[in-house]
């Protein structure tokens, strides 16, 4: 019989992991302001569970990719982070009092670097879980956390200066 979890790797192989498109606010080609945090985000259409079935002979594998998170390295040398869903678009109706749950805050000015910006990637990562119809040797297992390609972009990130003036 054929392995199964060979079956799903070859399932999730025929898969098209979503590359991430990621969004700031600000968005470019506006700046960012060291000390404010910015909004990241992945379009939620990117947040979608993925599955495929192969067949061998009698044996049918179903390999199902469900986003689990989002690795975010802001090229600033800070460690990379993770959010654990798509995160929330910034919408221009916001209050200062608006918050989201994957945001950064930038301690430093991006002028020194290639370009004058931060080089940003982020990563969406799949849970893969497999099941087995027909003649199998297991029923599921999973083939755990699997990161699709890192998607890329970049932000200026710049300092806010103001003159208090007293008579």
């Amino acid at each position: 019989l054929p392995d199964p979890a060979t079956l799903a790797k070859r399932a999730l192989g025929r898969m098209q992991l979503s590359t991430a498109r990621i969004s700031t606010a600000p968005a470019p080609p506006h700046p960012e302001v060291v000390g404010v945090e910015v909004w990241l985000w992945v379009p939620q259409s990117q947040w979608a569970t993925l599955s495929k079935t192969v067949r061998a002979g009698a044996t049918t594998v179903t390999a199902t990719a469900v986003p689990n998170l989002v690795t975010w390295n802001m090229g600033d040398g800070s460690p990379a982070f993770q959010c654990g869903d798509a995160g929330r678009p910034w919408e221009s109706s916001y209050t200062d009092a608006a918050q989201t749950d994957c945001g950064y805050t930038y301690r430093t000015l991006s002028v020194g670097q290639p370009g004058g910006v931060f080089h940003i990637t982020a990563t969406i990562s799949y849970f893969v879980t497999w099941t087995c119809t027909g003649a199998c040797t297991s029923t599921n297992g999973n083939l755990g956390l699997i990161a699709a390609p890192a998607g890329t972009g970049s932000i200026q990130s710049l300092q806010r200066q103001t003159v208090v003036v007293t008579p």
